[in-house]
């Protein structure tokens, strides 16, 4: 034997036992490690199973731990590929797919999950008589088997959970940079007094003694890795590179680098052959299906005219494949199937999963051959290649091409969304703006001059290095402050991404388990497409059995009189026998014979293996006698069935390598690395040293104390260099205490040269400058470590005395109608305990006042204040003003009660509150202004609301003639709303409502593509009706594609003013970016039945995608119903917001609030109570701590 065998086993022991002890000290990370060298080294196929179980049970470790739910998911899914691999006799595979199942719902893992219980299960029978251990693995598996079925008969609903709203990490930090404006004063300060060519000097970085910085701070460890990233961008002149975690190679081109993942790690599945593969219809083929008339042709009549007037139907005019010169029909049924496949298709285009091979079927079904036209004349009147060849299809073909598309899948529950959202969440954080170039000898980092001027807004992905032969900053001049913002933001990133930690450990788990996720599903890929092959070697060998009995039928047409003819069945039984000893490639005979039996079982599903071969000869020849037309017809049947499963197999690879795509999109994605965020907050503590330290130079030579006390400041100032890290937030409290005592001891000091006499006075100065000056390097720690202290104690006090606050600034439940309704706890009667939650917006620490402009307005408030709540309000109600416009009012109160559950406008005025614009001419504004700012402030009193809502009702109604309508109230309020126009900060009502619409039309005929100007929109009109009438037609129609397909009714002449051509061509709605706001006002005819309202409400969904909408948005561009405005029958206003997991009603009269329930619930709460929902308020699913 060879000797090397027993070296490759006791080094994978050895190498197994690392990775081992690794994972049990907690470092997963060098556990992957050590498994992707062994990986690396000698291919994934070629290691032994043990290290492909350690993989899985890392991974399935990190997904228990994760605490995000999409996280959990892609470790899930990455552990399924290494536990297959390993083929042990284990239910972590089965138990992992199953948990993804019940995550998602989804029937894909819960079939899969059942699969894999099954297939290990009959492992487990073979192996004879079990331990204990298996005996319980034997269990386990048996359960999941069974819980699987279950839940596939009771039905899944396929959807990916989405997370809880969070509040960003990195915003709060950025809030809480923003509010503690005294922690970076003196920077400031020392900025201000800085010379422009100080300011410019300070934007270059030394990298000398950036060196000797990482020295002394991180040892030989932190002085490899700068030296790592100084080598690589002056030898590459990139600081970006795509570092592949397995091998460890760097790639400067992301092309190359996904080769590399395809080629080398086996990323994308490798087929023997590239026959048969399925391919994406093309955009000439998409633009006809998108632009096509999609009218029934008169089949007959254009029969009768290719062979009577052939001349003629060649002159036809095809524009985008498409003539009008053939007859129409007239026949609604046709035409509605029309619309519907090509609805269907449309749906398939977007999605990337039409398949050519299936509108080629489509294309080439034999209609004309009926009425004796042969395809050559087909040819020559231009009907190859185009859909409306389709057209002339009769009800029974469109209602079978129909039913096919439907049985297609458009989308796949596969849970790639959720590992897209957690790739999102990592890369968010390390996206880089800032351009760092050297000087021409590598000597010195130049920080972006931008950073001078003011913020940098856009990503700079490309991270080119130029090495600059001049002055850099020469015509740049310094303005503002912003780089000290810049240099105190701290961003609450992940731990494993700080200097120096290895660029390959960076995100090393998730990438390892989506590269095992991507090769779970190049497995699926295969498999698939090994289907595919045996649907085609089948239709193959029924192409054969058919061409058999045409042969026998022309040799009955020429067999002399009187010669006996041969029967179908007796004819492919002979064949049969002929070929049962063909094994070679398939189709052979094996499969010429398994598929002769279907034929003649004429069973309804092909069968693709027989355990026995002689049976199945038996049974053939036991059928001889079945008569020709019966094999005939069953012969068709199954190719009929075939070819439709090949064309499904089709959609399903297609869906697949969606899939795929998109797994290794976000494997690019996390596999870039960019050394700018690698180093910049190193950078940024390296600088604030620097400032920190001229500034305490600075106050210190203004101090005129004795020696100790200067030796107190400056090895305060050494103790915190050494902790600089953690204590950079106790800077203000150190100087301040160090500052008190030098001024203290000095003029106890000026007080005792006093009594000395002028020349001693004038020694004793000169001595203590020398003192401060000469002995500077060896002052002492004494004053930094007890300021530090007692800094420490005060921050500990303070955040107990904090949550005080916080609980105290609270607003208690009041009796008034709304004031108590915006931040109440509510809970169902019925329903079990909610669990305790946050609140929605930031409070501040002391509570405000209303913002009011006079003296008068205050007192006003406060006797409204000492009015109960049921008088204020009927005394109001009476007042001249509101009494005609009472129903004005319900759905004003209505409209802003809606209004202020929207969390990201709670979020903007909190923020901003300070903002507010004192100068603003008019009542309404004013009136508006008031309302929001003790929203904001928290400060709605009882009795206060229906007070600040008489104002804004009044003076809305003196600013014009109102209405009663609730959509034409929000206009009113979004173009009032002072807040709206402050030019101290953007603009609220665009930045938050505000739709950027842009209209694009491509002729089809002549080509042209007009530029529209650029619409602005606060949301989307649509009739109740329209939605209610596409539902009950198109079944599970989700709601985007509602509005989708009602807004592809709308077309745009190719205007003939500006050199068009006239034609009616489909319009194309493109915004540049995503409101945090989408809104939909539904429009009612007001005389709806119980059955429609619950018809039209069940059509809406909790959740829509805007980017079926819109072209221009990232795929999965989610938005959730936060709050809408409806109407009852009795012309009453109702709001519904969503809170705290349910929905609650809101109503006029004072404490009239009601939990709903689920969505569910509010579906039966508008069909009984006859609510007709008239504005939807749908807020952005934010992508979390990006």
């Amino acid at each position: 034997m060879d000797p090397s065998i027993f070296e490759t086993a006791e080094e994978d022991a050895r190498l197994e036992k690392i990775a081992k002890d690794h994972f049990a000290q907690g470092n997963h990370i060098k556990a992957l490690e050590v498994i992707e060298d062994a990986f690396s080294k000698r291919g994934k196929d070629n290691v032994p199973g043990m290290f492909h179980y350690l993989q899985g049970s890392i991974l399935y470790h990190l997904a228990k731990r994760a605490k995000k739910s999409d996280v959990t998911f892609a470790f899930l899914l990455g552990c399924v590929e290494p536990f297959t691999d390993d083929f042990g006799l284990h239910a972590f595979s089965a138990r992992a797919l199953l948990e993804m199942a019940e995550q998602l719902d989804s029937e894909l893992y819960y079939k899969k999950a059942e699969k894999d219980a099954e297939l290990r299960l009959s492992l487990l029978e073979s192996c004879g008589e079990l331990d204990p251990a298996d005996l319980e693995t034997q269990r386990t598996l048996a359960n999941i088997s069974n819980e699987a079925e279950l839940k596939i008969l009771h039905g899944c609903t396929g959807k990916s959970p989405v997370p809880a709203l969070e509040e960003s990490k990195e915003a709060r930090g950025m809030i809480m940079s923003d509010s503690n404006k005294a922690a970076d004063k003196r920077l400031r300060s020392q900025w201000a007094s800085m010379s422009v060519e100080a300011k410019k000097n300070f934007m270059k970085v030394s990298v000398s003694k950036l060196r000797g910085y990482v020295e002394r701070l991180y040892g030989e460890e932190g002085k490899k890795a700068l030296d790592e990233v100084l080598d690589s961008t002056r030898i590459d002149k990139k600081w970006r590179f795509w570092l592949c975690r397995t091998c460890s190679r760097k790639f400067f081109y992301v092309k190359k680098f996904r080769n590399h993942l395809e080629q080398e790690h086996g990323a994308k599945f490798k087929r023997a052959t590239a026959k048969n593969m399925p391919e994406m219809v093309n955009e000439a083929l998409a633009g006809m299906i998108l632009d096509g008339g999609w009218e029934p042709v008169d089949a007959v009549a254009a029969a009768d005219m290719i062979k009577t007037r052939l001349e003629s139907v060649k002159e036809f005019v095809y524009e985008e494949g498409w003539s009008k010169d053939w007859p129409l029909a007239e026949d609604e049924e046709r035409s509605n199937l029309l619309k519907q496949i090509q609805y269907h298709l449309v749906l398939l285009w977007e999605s990337k999963v039409l398949c050519f091979t299936t509108l080629e079927w489509m294309m080439e079904l034999p209609i004309l051959a009926r009425f004796e036209v042969t395809e050559s004349l087909i040819a020559e009147c231009g009907l190859v290649g185009t859909p409306q060849r389709i057209c002339f299809w009769d009800c029974h073909e469109l209602k079978r091409i129909r039913d096919l598309l439907k049985l297609t899948k458009f989308e796949r529950d596969d849970g790639t969304d959720l590992v897209c959202r957690a790739v999102e969440r990592l890369c968010g954080r390390t996206g880089v703006k800032e351009k760092i170039e050297f000087d021409e000898q590598f000597s010195f980092m130049l920080l972006d001059k931008r950073l001078l001027r003011g913020k940098i807004d856009p990503f700079d992905d490309e991270g080119t290095i130029d090495a600059c032969k001049h002055d850099y900053y020469a015509k740049t001049q310094p303005q503002g402050d912003d780089i000290i913002t810049w240099l105190l933001d701290y961003p609450l990133i992940d731990g494993s991404f700080e200097f120096p930690r290895s660029a390959r450990a960076h995100n090393l788990d998730i990438w390892v388990a989506i590269l095992r996720a991507i090769h779970y599903t190049c497995r699926d890929w295969g498999t698939k497409y090994a289907r595919k092959l045996e649907n085609l070697y089948y239709d193959k060998v029924l192409t054969d059995a058919k061409n058999l009995c045409t042969r026998e039928d022309e040799r009955r047409r020429t067999a002399p009189e009187g010669e006996a003819n041969v029967a179908y069945a007796s004819l492919l039984g002979d064949r049969c026998e002929e070929l049962k000893t063909d094994n070679g490639d398939p189709p052979n005979g094996r499969n010429f014979v398994f598929a002769v039996r279907d034929v003649l079982e004429r069973a309804p599903d092909p069968t693709f293996e027989f355990d026995d071969l002689e049976a199945s000869l038996d049974l053939i020849h036991g059928l001889k006698d079945l008569s020709d037309g019966t094999v005939l017809e069953s012969i068709d049947h199954l190719k009929s069935v075939v070819t439709d499963k090949v064309l499904l197999a089709d959609s399903k690879i297609l869906l697949v390598e969606k899939s795929r795509i998109s797994l290794l999109n976000e494997l690019t994605r996390l596999s870039a690395f960019d050394y700018r965020s690698y180093i910049r907050n190193l950078l940024r503590r390296f600088m604030r040293v620097g400032g920190l330290k001229l500034w305490f130079y600075r106050k210190s030579f203004h101090l005129r104390s004795d020696f100790f006390l200067v030796c107190t400041l400056y090895c305060g100032l050494c103790l915190f260099f050494q902790n600089e890290l953690n204590e950079i937030v106790k800077m203000d409290a150190l100087a301040k205490v160090a500052a008190a005592e030098a001024d203290l001891l000095s003029s106890e000091k000026q007080e005792k040269e006093k009594k000395s006499g002028s020349k001693s006075k004038k020694r004793g100065v000169i001595k203590d400058e020398l003192n401060e000056i000469v002995k500077m390097d060896v002052l002492a720690k004494v004053a930094a470590a007890e300021a530090d202290l007692l800094s420490s104690e005060k921050q500990e006090k303070e955040k107990k005395s904090g949550s005080k606050n916080k609980k105290r600034g609270v607003i208690k439940k009041t009796s008034t109608s709304t004031s108590a309704d915006i931040e109440q706890n509510v809970e169902p009667e019925s329903s079990p305990p909610l669990k305790l939650v946050e609140e929605d917006c930031i409070e501040p620490e002391d509570t405000l006042n209303i913002a009011s402009n006079t003296d008068n307005q205050e007192e006003t408030a406060k006797d409204m204040q000492n009015k109960p709540g049921e008088d204020l309000l009927s005394k109001h109600m009476e007042s001249p003003l509101v009494a005609a416009a009472t129903k004005c009012n319900l759905a004003l109160d209505m409209t802003l009660k809606a209004l202020c559950k929207i969390k990201v406008l709670k979020e903007y005025l909190v923020l901003n509150q300070d903002e507010f614009a004192d100068n603003q001419e008019g009542q309404v504004p004013y009136a508006l202004r008031d309302f929001f700012t003790a929203f904001a402030s928290k400060t709605i009193k009882e009795g206060m609301y229906s007070y600040l809502l008489g104002n804004v009702l009044a003076s809305l109604e003196e600013a014009r003639s109102m209405s009663s309508d609730a959509a034409e109230l929000l206009v009113s309020i979004l173009e009032f709303w002072p807040c709206w126009r402050t030019p101290d900060i953007e603009s609220c009502v665009t930045h938050i409502f505000t739709l950027e619409e842009y209209e694009r039309m491509s002729c089809s005929k002549c080509r042209k593509n007009p530029n529209y100007p650029e619409q602005s929109s606060y949301g989307v009109v649509v009739a109740a009706d329209s939605i209610r009438d596409l539902k009950r037609a198109f079944g599970k129609m989700k709601l985007e594609d509602i509005l989708k397909l009602i807004r592809m009714e709308y077309k745009m002449l190719c205007d003939a003013k500006t050199e068009g051509c006239g034609k009616t061509n489909f319009v194309h709605h493109i915004i540049s970016r995503c409101p945090p706001i989408f809104t939909i006002v539904l429009k009612w005819e007001k005389n709806e039945t119980e059955k429609e309202i619950h018809e039209t409400t069940k059509a809406l969904h909790r959740e829509i995608d805007i980017s079926r909408l819109y072209e221009g948005m990232e795929p999965n561009t989610t938005y959730r119903l936060v709050s809408m405005v409806g109407c009852s029958e009795e012309e009453e206003y109702i709001c519904l917001s969503f809170k705290k997991n349910l929905w609650v009603s809101y109503r006029h009269e004072a404490l009239a609030k009601k939990a709903v329930g689920g969505w569910t619930n509010v579906v039966r709460f508008c069909e009984k109570m006859k609510v007709r929902p008239e504005i939807l308020f749908y807020e952005a699913v934010p992508k979390l701590d990006q």
